[in-house]
């Protein structure tokens, strides 16, 4: 059966009684839970704060039931307002994080910071290590040691620390073996201490030496990197390792939902949006692996792990083949001990004790190497698999006989990029560590990704005897990011991409601007409503709604197919993105007819349990256009979004089940409209209204004539062209009151002229509906009787349109003012509706050009323009002829070949107050 869906006026009345009472107090009742966000400051407070509070302003808006507060500390405030408990989320440096874990146990990161380097976003950053070009003798990292090294400050992660490790790597012990100059910030001055040769290396982080050269502060050709290598999508060349950059944390005591909805909101930020922007970074992304930077203030000895002795995590962090040699040899040692010494007894229990000792530490260290949730993998130099530990028969599915022997790539699953492999093998043949994202398959067929980091192993003479595989199976991590993706682009209840989804499409279509033409046509979107929706969840139940929403959905994606995309953008509204294709027709007729296809489609009843049930929906519609290339893709999603909003209601408006094609009318005009005309009304008799006067020349250049011009001094928009409020003067009486003023104005303008100027007329615009005035003419005469002036003195410029009404009333009263001395004249000849016919009754004294044929000249020619032809009509019927918009000399001197004619144009003069136009000439005549 069919339902009607309605609701009592009385029953709307009653829930709006009670909703207006209680809300009130609910709000009142509800205190918001506080959430403090910790950033550390680098600079003063106040800079910071400014910085971040934007990005505490969004996480506001899409967490509204808690009340965010940004909170600012330097270093040491920091650590104490952590450890008091005083703050719920931390934004700090990576080593600080790794302090806080420690000390306060933090969380594993939520997300790190994107930041920006020389263009690029990248989540990474290094340090570099350089000297200057002259020190020939200064080539790698070996050589460093006794040297002097300029560096801002030993607590620097980026511009010490990083360096640091490297070097300990190398043998070199920082600061013990060398000089070290700190600088202070900025860290420039490291490299002033380099070039001007009061150190012989500097450290500095990634991307300062080439902002120093960007801003022509520094020459690069005057400085070597050392040990310089470049990473895939990191835009500098880094002496060390890259490290994530800070991360955003949260301490233990906070509630986990939140710090789950704190997750998904910075993880879901637009990139390079405003509050990146002012944040001075590219936005934040899955959180990256701190353990580096952990191991580096290990093996640096930094607080907290200054006080602290070897542990078993350190030596399986270093474990390679050096170890088990080292162990095997010590334990030859004992050994040999054993049998020189055998014959004291006491020696012998010592070295036995000794051997006992050593030999456990090898079993716990081989114990923790086979409980190691992650695989650990030892092949020879041809790649053939020596060892594996338990975890790995875990992960992969295969038995310990079934991979000694064999080649790793027996785990590959084609899905990992070609060119992965090829940078792997380059950079582990060449004595270098790889790190990467792999792509595997288990022995069942099941697909798992791997965080991989392969070594090789080096024996005494740096010939590499064996190659370390150590891999984490993050397949988890990769079902949350798409868990994550889901949440935050698809709508749970029907399956559909979801508002953010629409954006991102947006987005990425918007992204090419390079390959569009500006204002292209790239598509339209259309927003849906279903009319009537909440009668259904108020009569029904919500449970009868959600299906008939699911069943809605499925309908628009399988009526949409390959030619858009279709989301739901929140409760009954959907949206349609129609993307150009080969099918696309780029007009509104295809358009229209998409659309009443699509009507057809929604309205088919839809079948809800044992019901039928019928709907209706309001369509708002507008084309998406390529931007220009300096627009802001994100200002032109807002304005597309408005649009088809726009239009959307106003097919609500009109009573829904209809469709309406957004236009900027609708959401200005009539306002503009209604605002204009009353201004307009003030300003005819409140003095706010300007004559201007355009002079006319003949072919002698001689001024025979100037039209009237009006233009409007609005004391707030300044002077305002006719163009703005003429046409909508036009649609009311307002025109007259325009004409009557302009008539008035003219003709005080001649009785001044008239002395010095005897033969110039003036031509003054007269509106249809004014000219159909039954008074007009006694009008016209009041007035020059009043200026005592000659009718022949104006002239009274008509459009062509006039002549569509009662022509034998319009000749008559034509041949009137004619007998009464009046000029008169057809303003812009040709645009409109032209005929000879009716031209021979018209008692015309002139025509005037309109100034597109004008323009046409200048491609045309005159032989091929219609100007000659409109010219040659008018002498043959003994009319004047005037030209205008003359604004080359190309085109006056071609009109200058037709005799008598009168040209007007800004070639000769723009529009002049009449004031001034009469002053000047009056001037002109008596200097004369």
């Amino acid at each position: 059966m069919i339902i009607h869906w309605f609701i009592p006026a009385s029953l709307r009345l009653h829930h709006f009684l009670l909703s207006a009472l209680l809300l009130p107090m609910f709000v009142l009742a509800t205190p918001l839970p506080d959430v403090r966000f910790a950033v550390l400051s680098f600079e003063s407070k106040a800079t910071t704060q400014v910085r971040w509070q934007p990005l505490i302003d969004y996480l506001q808006q899409e967490m509204p039931h808690f009340a965010l507060h940004l909170q600012t500390y330097h270093l040491d405030e920091l650590n104490y307002a952590v450890s008091q408990k005083q703050v719920d989320f931390v934004l700090t440096q990576p080593s600080q994080y790794v302090v806080f874990t420690h000390k306060y146990k933090l969380s594993s990161p939520l997300a790190s910071i994107v930041n920006v380097e020389g263009g690029e976003p990248t989540e990474y950053f290094g340090g570099v290590i350089f000297t200057h070009i002259k020190h020939h003798h200064i080539n790698d990292l070996s050589q460093l040691k006794g040297k002097r090294i300029a560096a801002a400050s030993a607590n620097s992660l980026g511009a010490y620390q990083m360096q640091a490790f490297e070097l300990l790597e190398q043998g070199i012990h920082l600061p013990d073996d060398v000089t070290l100059i700190e600088t202070g910030q900025p860290q420039s001055k490291a490299v002033e201490q380099v070039l001007s040769g009061e150190a012989d290396v500097g450290f500095v982080r990634t991307g300062v030496l080439e902002k120093l050269a960007k801003q022509n502060k520094i020459d690069l050709s005057q400085i070597k990197l050392l040990g310089a290598q470049r990473f895939a999508d990191f835009p500098f060349a880094t002496s060390t390792r890259l490290y994530p950059e800070w991360p955003l944390a949260v301490l233990p005591h906070v509630n986990k939902d939140i710090a789950r909805q704190v997750s998904v909101a910075v993880l879901a930020m637009q990139h390079h949006s405003d509050i990146t922007l002012q944040a001075g970074i590219a936005g934040f992304t899955v959180a990256g692996d701190y353990r580096d930077i952990d191991q580096l203030m290990r093996e640096l000895r930094l607080p907290p792990f200054d006080q602290q002795s070897v542990h078993l995590e350190d030596i399986i962090s270093h474990w390679g083949s050096e170890l088990q040699v080292t162990l095997l040899a010590l334990f030859f040692f004992f050994l040999m001990i054993l049998l020189l010494f055998q014959h004291r007894n006491r020696a012998l229990r010592l070295a036995n004790e000794d051997i006992a000792k050593k030999t456990e530490q090898l079993h716990r260290l081989t114990m923790a190497i086979d409980q190691s949730p992650e695989i650990i993998m030892i092949t020879d130099h041809l790649a053939k698999i020596d060892y594996i530990n338990p975890a790995t028969e875990k992960v992969t599915g295969y038995r310990e006989q079934e991979l000694l022997g064999k080649n790793p790539r027996m785990l590959q699953s084609g899905m990992t990029d070609s060119k992965t492999y090829q940078t792997l093998w380059q950079n582990i043949t060449q004595g270098e560590t790889w790190e990467g994202e792999l792509i595997n398959k288990r022995k069942n067929g099941d697909i798992y990704h791997t965080q991989t980091v392969i070594s090789p192993v080096k024996d005494e003479k740096g010939h590499i005897t064996h190659y370390l595989a150590i891999q984490r199976d993050i397949s988890q991590e990769k079902k949350d990011q798409q868990r994550i993706h889901q949440l935050l682009y698809t709508d749970m209840l029907t399956g559909l991409g979801n508002r953010s989804l629409l954006i991102e499409t947006l987005d990425d279509l918007l992204k090419p601007v390079e390959h569009h033409h500006e204002h292209e046509q790239l598509g339209c979107l259309m927003f849906l409503n279903i009319d009537h929706f909440k009668w259904i969840n108020n009569m029904h139940g919500v449970t009868t709604g959600d299906h008939l929403l699911v069943s809605f959905a499925d309908r628009l994606t399988h009526f949409v197919g390959e030619s858009g995309i279709t989301v739901r953008m929140v409760d009954d509204e959907f949206a349609i993105l129609l993307i150009v294709s080969e099918h696309w027709q780029q007009n509104e007729e295809w358009l229209f007819g998409w659309e009443q296809a699509l009507q057809k489609e929604i309205t088919t009843p839809f079948k809800i349990g044992q019901d039928m049930v019928t709907i209706h929906c309001s369509i708002g519609i507008t084309y998406l256009y390529a931007p220009e290339a300096k627009a802001h893709r994100i200002d032109v999603i807002n304005q597309v979004f408005g649009q088809a909003a726009t239009a959307l209601k106003l097919a609500q408006k009109r009573g829904g089940n209809r469709l309406e094609m957004f236009k900027e009318e609708m959401a200005k005009q009539d306002l503009e409209r209604h605002i204009v005309e009353q201004e307009l009304e003030y300003a005819i008799g409140h003095n706010e209204l300007r004559l201007y006067l355009q002079s006319q020349y003949d072919t002698d250049n001689t001024l025979v004539g100037a039209e009237c011009l009006i233009r409007w001094q609005h004391p707030k928009k300044g002077l305002v062209p006719p163009g703005v409020f003429i046409s909508i003067a036009e649609q009311s009486d307002l025109i007259i009151g325009l004409s009557d003023w302009v008539l008035e104005e003219a003709c005080g303008v001649i009785s001044q002229i008239q002395d010095y100027l005897p033969h110039v007329t003036l031509s003054v615009n007269i509106s249809p509906r004014h000219f159909l005035q039954p008074s007009f003419v006694d009008g016209v005469m009041s007035v020059i009787r009043a200026h005592h002036i000659k009718p022949s003195q104006l002239i009274l410029e008509i459009t062509e349109g006039l002549f569509l009404e009662n022509l034998d009333e319009v000749v008559s009263k034509m041949k009137l003012l004619k007998d009464l001395g009046f000029s008169l004249s057809i303003d812009d000849f040709g645009t409109g509706y032209s005929s000879l016919s009716y031209l021979k009754q018209l008692p015309v004294d002139e025509l005037k050009i309109d100034r597109a044929f004008v323009t046409a000249l200048e491609e045309q020619g005159l032989s091929q323009s219609l100007v000659e032809t409109i010219y040659v009509v008018a002498t043959k019927m003994q009319m004047r002829v005037v030209a205008e918009g003359v604004e080359t000399d190309y085109q006056a001197s071609l009109l200058n070949t037709l005799p008598d004619i009168v040209q007007q144009g800004y070639l000769y003069g723009k529009p002049e107050l009449a004031a001034s136009w009469v002053a000047h000439w009056r001037d002109k005549m008596r200097s004369e």
